[in-house]
């Protein structure tokens, strides 16, 4: 009897020892240019790879919600630090620093996600070899309101690294080699050889890179400066990626719907089969989200919904200004007789004022309902019916009057139930 208590002792002692091993945390580093992540496991056995179903998520879901068909929810670049809490296979649980959502019956902050194992590297692993992670760019945190860093630049645009055959994403940040010295036609920055466990020393072209400006005005004028630039390329455009928050690649041809069953349900789902993979590419609230990050803005909302619930609205003493937010719920429409179509799913949809004086708004638009499926800058009455001036649209605001959203055609997609339109300054405040 005393050695089967012992045994029993022991098994319990090792299955705790195990669990904790599992779920205690770390700090880890993204060593992939860009990894996808969703909010639950895609490992189905524990004796199959969970790579593949990473490998197979769609560009978009599609009808009725693309969620369904496609679960991914967001993005890490290169050089993030997130905190592991949980492994399970070769999936991790990640919690992120920089980017938040919230849920129709929960306003409180959730940044839990899962990816593969392989995306990451634990931080003790650098420090073991001798590496001085203070070369690492510190990571940006939702709970402040100024995440400005000394010696960190960002990148604009895509970085293409020749000795690695890696491509960097826009939003991906580094150290400066030099600080102090004016920035020439390049930049010496530190990056991180995840092989090799030590630190290269890069030129990138300051063409492509950001330094923060000191005040809010000039990071809202390199905002906007920023979407601009994205939403008007001459190699193609910026595919809309559900869940995106990365830019590595242009598009320029048209994504194909597929349609599939999912638990006997009936769905479709986006491909574009001309892009590499992970797709890299922009959601509506990410695309607002990454800017505003690369440029200093404390804005860390995942979805609408949660833009709704911490940003503040615009007052009736207040101007619309460039960069204002544009939050839009609605209903999609039977366009066969122009009626609300919502099904049981709401939708949202958010943009940002890229110019008052001109009645024009930048968007990551989706696939679904006439969209063009793309980062784009367009003027107010390509984008709602008539509304051509922004002092038209805050007096629907105001009046909390029903608008209609077009399509890319210039038909009736959606029906918005009221415009909610909120101050980019006020998140200084």
């Amino acid at each position: 009897m005393r050695y089967i208590l012992l045994f029993l002792l022991l098994s319990f002692l090792l299955l705790f020892i195990k669990h904790q091993m599992s779920t205690s945390s770390y700090e880890a580093i993204v060593i992939v240019p860009v990894a996808d992540l969703v909010t639950a496991p895609l490992q189905k056995d524990a004796n199959e790879s969970s790579e593949s179903a990473y490998n197979a998520l769609p560009i978009s879901g599609g009808n009725p919600h693309p969620s369904m068909s496609c679960p991914r929810m967001h993005q890490l670049l290169f050089h993030e630090i997130v905190r592991v809490i949980q492994e399970q296979g070769d999936e991790v649980q990640v919690e992120i620093p920089n980017f938040f959502y919230t849920t129709e019956t929960d306003k409180t902050p959730q940044h839990t996600f899962w990816t593969l194992k392989k995306n990451l590297i634990p931080l003790q692993k650098l420090k073991n070899a001798g590496l001085d992670v203070a070369k690492l760019p510190p990571p940006i945190s939702y709970k402040k309101k100024n995440n400005d860093h000394k010696n960190v630049i960002t990148l604009a645009m895509p970085y293409q690294h020749s000795k690695t055959d890696s491509t960097f994403s826009a939003g991906t940040r580094f150290i400066r080699v030099n600080d102090g010295k004016s920035l020439g036609q390049t930049i010496d920055a530190y990056l991180l050889d995840p092989h090799k466990l030590n630190f290269d020393t890069i030129q990138i072209p300051s063409s492509i890179v950001i330094v923060t400006a000191a005040n809010k005005e000039e990071k809202i004028k390199q905002f906007i400066a920023t979407l601009q630039r994205w939403a008007h390329l001459e190699d193609g455009f910026i595919p809309y990626v559900w869940g995106g928050c990365s830019f590595t690649q242009t598009n320029n041809k048209a994504c194909t719907e597929i349609k599939t069953t999912i638990k006997h349900e009936a769905t479709t789902y986006f491909t574009c089969p001309n892009l590499q993979k992970p797709y890299a590419g922009f959601s509506c609230s990410n695309v607002i989200a990454r800017a505003a990050q690369i440029c200093g803005i404390p804005f860390f909302f995942r979805y609408a919904r949660t833009v709704q619930a911490y940003m503040k609205p615009l007052q009736k003493n207040e101007k619309l200004e460039d960069g204002d937010i544009i939050t839009s719920p609605y209903h999609v429409l039977d366009t066969s007789n122009q009626r609300n179509s919502q099904g049981n799913h709401k939708n949202n949809h958010v943009m940002v004022i890229s110019s008052v004086q001109n009645s024009t708004l930048i968007e990551a638009r989706g696939y679904r309902n006439g969209g063009s499926g793309r980062v784009q800058e367009i003027k107010l009455n390509s984008a709602f019916k008539d509304i051509s001036t922004y002092e038209e649209l805050t007096q629907s605001y105001y009046q909390e009057q029903p608008i209609v959203r077009l399509g890319s055609n210039g038909q009736p997609t959606a029906a918005i139930e009221k415009i909610k339109l909120f101050k980019l300054k006020k998140l200084w405040d």
